[in-house]
């Protein structure tokens, strides 16, 4: 009998978001970002990847194109933490501490550098 492989995914924005991080496109990560949830802990975790992938070579071209995207996903997440902070402080407090189960169930906080 041939065995059969579920490769059914839960959030397959999620999943091609962060692919297309790790691959360093930047169109195809922003195209899936906006598809998918939890837009903060996306762009906090593809920075905190791309910034650990830095650290990882030393192809100093490769270094620059990752810094670029990083920067890119840092000022997405701070752009959106400002928008909410000046919505409702109170809310951004508790967004802050809430688990992201999209991302690992990390608080958002925790990927704020």
């Amino acid at each position: 009998l041939e065995e059969q492989h579920n490769h059914d995914f839960d959030e397959p924005a999620r999943e091609l978001f962060v692919w297309s991080v790790l691959m360093g496109f930047k169109d195809l990560s922003m195209l899936f970002w906006e598809e998918g949830k939890e837009a903060t802990a996306a762009a906090l975790t593809a920075q905190m990847f791309l910034k650990n992938m830095i650290d990882m070579t030393d192809d100093a071209d490769l270094k620059e194109e990752l810094r670029d995207l990083a920067s890119h996903f840092e000022t997405l997440s701070l752009g959106m933490l400002s928008q909410c902070h000046a919505a409702d402080e109170q809310k951004t407090a508790l967004m802050l501490v809430r688990e992201t189960p999209n991302f690992g169930d990390y608080l958002i906080e925790s990927l704020v550098e």
